[in-house]
């Protein structure tokens, strides 16, 4: 596993746009998630060194997880143990790349280094939904992520994002799961 670089953005920008629509993150958003201490953005990459696949954590206020989620503060609060909240903010994998597992195990590497470092608490994730399917849900229960509620058009504030799967503005509803990392 490796870390996305400034170098990485314009392939990011590509595989982002082809698997989820234009719009979906900004050179600037992409650049501020790269650089900023609250974000883990993970890589894993391919034997020429391009990038296979991504996944983006970000530290979050229990506040705004409440409002995103409707967990109730209190909850959110008691699961982190006095710990650091996490959003699972994008995955992604590279056309090429995909029914490979490698996703998979970017994921699991993922979680699991977040859990070593001891400092985080809470994940929150928000899952894609189309044509009545969320193609990640397997992969996040297997990883201990437990459903939360459905959402209808979580993306669809998005003004500048065209989806791919709607064909314009995003209608796609949403389902969020959380992870409790620290259980004691």
């Amino acid at each position: 596993m490796d870390y996305v670089k400034d170098g990485d953005i314009p392939f990011l920008i590509e595989m982002f746009d082809e698997n989820f629509g234009k719009g979906y993150l900004s050179e600037e958003q992409i650049r501020f998630y790269i650089h900023d201490e609250n974000e883990l953005f993970y890589a894993v990459r391919n034997e020429e060194g391009r990038i296979a696949g991504i996944l983006l954590f970000g530290v979050e206020s229990a506040e705004t997880l409440h409002e995103q989620t409707g967990i109730p503060l209190a909850e959110l609060n008691k699961m982190a143990h006095g710990k650091k909240l996490l959003k699972c903010r994008s995955m992604c994998m590279a056309s090429d790349c995909q029914g490979r597992g490698i996703g998979k195990k970017l994921f699991a590497d993922g979680i699991a280094d977040l859990k070593s470092r001891g400092e985080f608490g809470v994940i929150t994730s928000l899952l894609w939904l189309y044509d009545g399917k969320a193609p990640a849900r397997g992969l996040h229960v297997q990883n201990g992520f437990h459903y939360v509620a459905r959402l209808s058009k979580p993306w669809y504030h998005m003004k500048d994002y065209y989806c791919i799967f709607c064909k314009g503005r995003c209608k796609c509803d949403g389902e969020q799961y959380v992870l409790q990392l620290d259980e004691s």
